[in-house]
């Protein structure tokens, strides 16, 4: 409940708006009420705050790929790398930053596939994987889909992007 939410970090800034964790969540609710300037802030305070914050870095780090600042996102996943380097999700924002950026899906699915080496249930990177390839038809994409479907049966998405595959591939009675 995001109104519950908001309330509670609220209140958590008020006790203490100089720690990292308050200031993660205020960023998150904030984002989550479309109100980016205040996440932006949060956690760039965070992070001024934490040198070695990973969460600020990853949540400004998507912040700046949704807005297109895409050089700024790939500095704050990079940092990350260099703190942590066994973090999925700055691998997966590495990789959408490239695609973004340059265009480049080839470069984007090695960081996607790390991501997925990182986290074996990871299911945005699983099925990001799965749509690159299935564009380019490539037979790879189904084993991503299917691992999708192992985690959540009932992933009606990934049920399209089969028949989308498929219907690609013009396997008609896979489609």
């Amino acid at each position: 409940n995001l109104k519950y939410a908001y309330a509670d970090a609220q209140a958590a800034m008020l006790i203490d708006s100089l720690q990292p964790t308050v200031l993660l969540a205020w960023g998150d609710v904030n984002y989550l009420s479309n109100k980016t300037r205040v996440s932006k802030n949060a956690w760039e305070k965070c992070i001024a705050i934490d040198k070695k914050s990973v969460d600020c870095r990853l949540k400004l780090a998507e912040l700046y790929n949704v807005v297109q600042e895409f050089e700024k996102s790939q500095k704050l996943v990079d940092q990350v790398i260099a703190i942590d380097k066994n973090q999925p999700v700055a691998y997966y924002i590495k990789g959408i930053n490239l695609r973004d950026m340059r265009g480049d899906t080839a470069g984007a699915l090695q960081y996607f596939q790390k991501a997925i080496d990182l986290d074996n249930n990871y299911m945005a990177a699983l099925d990001m994987m799965g749509v690159l390839l299935a564009a380019k038809k490539d037979p790879l994409a189904l084993s991503y889909f299917n691992r999708i479907l192992e985690i959540e049966p009932n992933h009606y998405p990934t049920y399209y992007n089969l028949g989308m595959f498929y219907l690609k591939t013009e396997d008609w009675n896979n489609a």
